[in-house]
């Protein structure tokens, strides 16, 4: 038992020690307008250099060390693990890749477009059944709705437009081959794809009464 908790210990000591500290800055306000000196704040902002070369930026409540944010950048890409006033964390852990073709060759139902064809409504005339949304979405736009986050630093920098995320739908229900077509912005593009791998399913595509696997690509637009 000593042995383990050695091991413990020594894992959190070198987390502990993973990250550099590169500036701390300190305020009364969330709008972070204006810094005042360490005894005046209410809030301190701190910027973190990760093992990794990613920086995160966290915000923290002085008096409770509550934390009420935090985010990280991989270069421009939106990384790791975010965290957001207390009720709601994104995850951003994984690379966003690309690609330039659209499901071709992948999918087996006559007169299927992977553009075109609404894959969450069903097409009796193909004999085809959508997947079924799981945690009680009545459907994709619901969804949409109530997941989908609009990248803070893209609204501030004005950045809006329709991204293209290419990605299948297994015969087990699960969300794989996850791609964006490079169209816009890699804040925009990294959400989408967020939101596309977060997706459950109570049932997979069908197709004759047959569970199948079913490439296609979703358009996404960010408006401001």
């Amino acid at each position: 038992m000593k042995l383990v908790n050695l091991v413990v210990l020594f894992f959190v000591s070198c987390v502990a020690f993973s990250q550099t500290l590169v500036s701390e800055k300190f305020y009364k306000k969330l709008d972070f307008k204006k810094e005042v000196k360490k005894d005046k704040g209410i809030y301190v902002k701190r910027e973190l250099l990760n093992a990794d070369s990613s920086t995160t930026t966290e915000v923290e409540k002085i008096e409770t060390q509550e934390k009420i944010s935090s985010e990280t950048f991989l270069g421009e890409e939106p990384w790791g693990i975010w965290y957001k006033y207390g009720i709601q964390n994104f995850d951003y852990n994984f690379k966003l890749m690309y690609t330039e073709s659209v499901c071709a060759g992948m999918n087996k139902i006559p007169i299927f477009n992977p553009v075109r064809f609404d894959v969450f409504k069903d097409q009796d005339s193909l004999e085809y059944k959508a997947p079924v949304f799981a945690n009680n979405y009545s459907g994709l736009s619901n969804y949409l709705e109530k997941n989908l986050e609009y990248p803070e630093k893209a609204r501030d920098a004005g950045i809006d437009g329709k991204t293209k995320i290419v990605f299948t739908i297994d015969e087990k229900g699960d969300v794989v081959n996850v791609f964006a077509i490079k169209n816009t912005d890699i804040l925009l593009e990294k959400e989408a794809a967020r939101i596309i791998k977060n997706m459950k399913f109570d049932s997979p595509p069908m197709y004759k009464d047959k569970p199948i696997g079913l490439c296609f690509m979703l358009p996404i637009t960010f408006a401001l």
